[in-house]
């Protein structure tokens, strides 16, 4: 994926996620719900940043009904070309010293996969005042085609040593991230947030 900068940042250590640890949901800090569509994500991929144009490894559309447990009306249906040397990822801007002044825990959303083995990354990507990057991530299944909701611990989170925690507060973009695809990969998500307490 890339940094703010143009370079490639795919450094980030994956954790498979297992939602033992149960995630609270006290005055979460929503980061999309999606009601009024997909304009706030940014689109990147391998060929995107070596300047040939827009995204085309990936493509994120709004949908309608969205998770009826999620009770919104609308989520996103995110998908992945076939790009066994390549890389994609759907990106929004979030801020981290939101996160940190809410005294957020984790990262919350519901999730139906293509019942395939494939995993996509969740990806928290921080930079610093003086220039320094960095990327904490974990990996997520997409085995499971039916609405379900994902609880990841922030602490989960990990990359270059830090946990995310370390670095709540610079932290500026998440990203949904597939890199080496070598099926498609189709995934729904809803309901997205930050959420202020792990049980």
């Amino acid at each position: 994926m890339l940094s703010r900068r143009g370079r490639c940042l795919w450094a980030a250590i994956p954790v498979f996620v297992l939602t033992g640890t149960r995630i609270g949901h006290a005055e979460p800090v929503v980061v999309d719900d999606f009601e009024s569509g997909v304009g706030k994500w940014i689109l990147n991929d391998t060929g995107k940043a070596a300047g040939k144009g827009r995204a085309t490894l990936c493509n994120l559309v709004p949908t309608f009904p969205g998770c009826t447990e999620g009770g919104g009306k609308g989520a996103a249906l995110l998908t992945y070309l076939v790009a066994p040397e390549g890389w994609a990822t759907a990106s929004i801007r979030i801020r981290g010293q939101e996160w940190q002044e809410a005294g957020a825990q984790g990262l919350s959303f519901w999730l139906k996969g293509d019942g395939s083995p494939n995993t996509v990354q969740i990806v928290l990507s921080a930079f610093g005042d003086d220039g320094s990057e960095w990327s904490f991530s974990v990996t997520v299944p997409l085995s499971d085609a039916t609405w379900h909701r994902v609880e990841l611990p922030l602490s989960q989170f990990k990359g270059g040593g830090y946990s995310v925690l370390d670095k709540l507060a610079d932290v500026r973009l998440l990203q949904i991230a597939k890199a080496n695809a070598t099926t498609p990969v189709f995934l729904w998500i809803d309901e997205i947030r930050a959420e202020t307490v792990v049980k």
